[in-house]
């Protein structure tokens, strides 16, 4: 449960109304507590679908809870135990990127997997590797922001 909850919320951590930690981390804190511990992914879906209607984005965030909710995937994640999450994690990350249909390399599906790590890392496992995901997503990461740099630059260039 706890996995499908982090990787919900985590895929939707972009394009906030501040800083995560303060406006959207502690909100989501907030509801969970309120709403109770989910019996479902169904019951992740209905406490933040209604948060995510007030957010910036909020048809676009919502349109991805709801994709990843109704994957195989949440599926799976809901039913898996610490165990088969952590033996699992390098190919939960490709499938992942396969449901969201965007590259494994993306920041919001990095950081989702992070969060994932983070959900491990709670309930005492260590013995996954995000060292075969993250050094690749870090280039990527990288590779994207040299690619905006170059165009920029040749633009200037061009236009002048």
């Amino acid at each position: 449960m706890l996995s499908v909850l982090m990787v919900s919320v985590a895929l939707n951590d972009y394009q906030l109304k501040g800083r995560s930690e303060k406006v959207y981390w502690p909100r989501i804190k907030e509801i969970m507590e309120r709403k109770g511990v989910p019996s479902s992914p169904e019951d992740i879906r209905r406490n933040l679908t209604e948060f995510y209607r007030h957010e910036r984005l909020s048809e676009r965030k919502i349109r991805r809870l709801n994709r990843f909710l109704s994957s195989d995937l949440a599926e799976k994640l809901w039913k898996a135990s610490p165990d088969e999450v952590a033996k699992d994690f390098s190919q939960i990350w490709l499938n992942l990127s396969e449901v969201m249909e965007q590259n494994p390399h993306d920041k919001t599906i990095a950081f989702a997997m992070k969060a994932l790590g983070i959900a491990l890392l709670m309930v005492g496992r260590r013995d996954f590797s995000f060292e075969s995901i993250l050094p690749l997503a870090a280039l990527a990461l990288f590779l994207s922001h040299f690619h905006k740099k170059y165009i920029k630059i040749y633009k200037n260039k061009t236009m002048a």
